[in-house]
């Protein structure tokens, strides 16, 4: 039965965000491949093999359902002229704490959805527990600005972290034939968060205030961990059909993250305007734990998101300053600048003996991938693995490291090998 409430006793929280951007693996939904893969030190490093696509696409809508009659006509309405939006404006505040740390960040984005182009102006400020002598770990506050084009390409100023200058990067090769996946992947964001609110109708609240539909879900953790599974930063958004070149261990650990995670003190609200029918505001809180390996990490994801200009904008134009100064985007940049850490720490006269071998594989490693002629894939790192257990000097711990990691991309490159055969029977 759908519960009411009254102005005093409604809570801020919820959120659509579809957001095509290229970062690193803990959030955001990426439109190229990369994997996240742990090095010797338990340190969570960027492996990029093609370079990525980083969109921050964000369109909104989160619809907190109601029950049976008027209040699941006006989501459904709301929903179906959210699915046909041709342009929008998305502003939006997000901060996010959890063990590791904290960051806060504030955007404005302009969005052209068919065919799809953007520009985003986005400052950001982190920092990390523990690593208060890092100079990198409190950078203060950075500023970041983006365009995509429909034609397939990408300005960028900071996001790829180029923050002096702009790069342009050439996906037009990655997006043929994608459009349709791409709106489908759209209209599903919608989709997946009215599916939680109408699934758990009796969890939802419903008023009206100031010119709005408001709907909040504050309550039942079963819904709640639905609506969150619909948000790609809290991570629990996960596709065991869409996984490309996870191994099946990292699989089931993804699945037992999700399964062993719990949510509190969360909510999520959403306005639609009466007259319109187009949702307006959107904001959630989702407040999480959750356990991996013996360790448990507390977060809290906050979120506010305001939608304007509906259909309003024409077009993306890329500034002819921007587009005439732009250097072409360097995929091996993260390869080099991983060399140069890993030769200064060598450096040190404080490694121990198994630490130090451990960074001398690191360096040789990369020193490969930058003189390998050709794409540097899995059956490289077979070949750099295999050539590491040669060393008579490795402990017992670290030959089992190596040989697990072997085994880890033999069964990346077997899935690989039967992708690429199913591609070639369609």
């Amino acid at each position: 039965m759908l519960r009411s409430a009254s102005a005093a006793s409604c809570t801020y929280t919820c959120e659509e965000v579809f957001f095509l951007q290229k970062h690193t693996c803990d959030h955001f939904v990426a439109v190229d491949i990369h994997d996240c893969r742990m090095n010797e030190k338990g340190e969570k490093k960027m492996k990029k093999s093609k370079f990525l696509i980083v969109t921050a696409c964000v369109s909104a809508l989160t619809l907190a359902a109601c029950g049976g009659s008027k209040e699941k006509d006006i989501l459904e309405e709301s929903q179906e002229k959210m699915k046909a939006l041709k342009s929008v404006q998305v502003e939006e505040e997000t901060s996010n704490t959890s063990s590791w740390g904290s960051s806060k960040s504030a955007s404005v984005s302009k969005f052209v959805l068919d065919p799809f182009a953007s520009h985003t102006v986005m400052k950001t400020e982190e920092s990390y527990e523990g690593m208060e002598d890092d100079e990198d770990a409190d950078a203060g506050p950075q500023e970041s600005e983006q365009y995509v084009t429909a034609d397939g390409k990408m300005y960028d100023r900071g996001m790829l972290g180029e923050e002096d200058g702009w790069e342009m990067m050439d996906f037009s090769e990655e997006l043929e034939g994608n459009d349709k996946d791409d709106r489908d992947m759209y209209a599903s964001s919608y989709v997946n968060k009215l599916a939680a609110f109408i699934k758990f109708i009796d969890d939802v609240q419903y008023e009206e205030e100031d010119g709005f539909h408001v709907f909040t879900l504050d309550s039942g953790d079963e819904a709640l961990l639905e609506f969150a599974k619909a948000v790609p930063e809290t991570g629990l958004n996960f596709d065991e059909d869409a996984v490309g070149d996870m191994d099946k261990e990292h699989v089931e650990a993804m699945k037992k993250m999700i399964e062993n995670t719990k949510l509190s003190e969360s909510n999520a609200t959403l306005y639609i305007n009466k007259e319109t029918k187009m949702l307006e505001k959107v904001n959630f809180t989702l407040r999480m734990e959750r356990s991996m390996d013996g360790m448990t990490d507390k977060s809290a994801l906050k979120k506010k998101i305001k939608l304007s200009q509906f259909d309003e904008i024409d077009s993306i134009e890329v500034p002819k300053e921007v587009v005439d100064g732009a250097k072409e985007y360097d995929p091996n940049a993260w390869v080099e600048d991983e060399l140069k850490e890993a030769e200064e720490i060598l450096q040190s006269d404080d490694l121990e003996d198994e630490e130090r071998r451990m960074w001398e594989r690191q360096k040789e490693t990369y020193e490969a991938m930058l003189t390998f002629d050709g794409e540097w894939g899995t059956e490289q790192d077979i070949e750099m693995v295999e050539k590491f257990l040669k060393d008579e000097n490795l402990t017992e711990e670290e030959r089992k490291y190596l040989e697990e990691e072997k085994k880890m991309y033999e069964e990346m490159l077997k899935e690989e090998s039967e992708d690429e055969k199913d591609t070639k029977d369609e």
